[in-house]
């Protein structure tokens, strides 16, 4: 072996001693092998999975910083930006008024945690809901409905700026 594969393979053996020495005790991995390739999947702490993490982390402000910022979330209550709802009725029949009230109530006593948006533009009824800040969240939970309400799709729009 030439001096410089030497020092490379001396290299790459310091570094997996090292991490293998850096690992906790709750520390798990996954191996994921292939015909070609082993994959090792990356590291997680397995005393962290589920949690939230504000209550893993502990934040300490001053007063006057929880002051500024109750005083930013309540002046910017009613401001909006652009993402997307899911619209799960839209319809112009004789009885779409009494069918999307219907479909408002349902929906909003299965998911309570989500808002429902009921609107009439002239000749439609349309239930729209949610609040999602990127197309990808919006299209996630339309696939978790669509089951049960078959004729979703993504509506761009002015949402309300999420919960803190």
């Amino acid at each position: 072996m030439t001096g410089r594969l030497k020092y490379v393979f001396s290299l790459v053996f310091l570094m997996a001693a090292a991490s293998g020495a850096m690992r906790a005790q709750n520390v798990t991995e996954q191996v994921i092998y292939d015909s070609t390739y082993t994959y090792v999947a990356p590291l997680v702490d397995s005393s962290l999975v589920g949690k939230d993490m504000f209550s893993v982390v502990e934040v300490r402000q001053s007063d006057a910083v929880r002051s500024a910022f109750e005083n930013y979330k309540e002046g910017n209550r009613e401001r909006k930006i652009t993402g997307y709802r899911v619209r799960i009725f839209f319809d112009n029949s004789q009885e779409a008024r009494v069918r999307s009230e219907a479909v408002a109530r349902e929906f909003a006593a299965e998911h309570p945690d989500v808002k429902v948006y009921r609107s009439h533009i002239s000749p439609y009824f349309k239930v729209t809901v949610g609040d999602f800040r990127s197309r990808i969240e919006a299209m996630a939970f339309a696939k978790t409905i669509s089951d049960k309400y078959p004729s979703v799709f993504l509506v761009k729009e002015n949402i309300h700026y999420p919960e803190i």
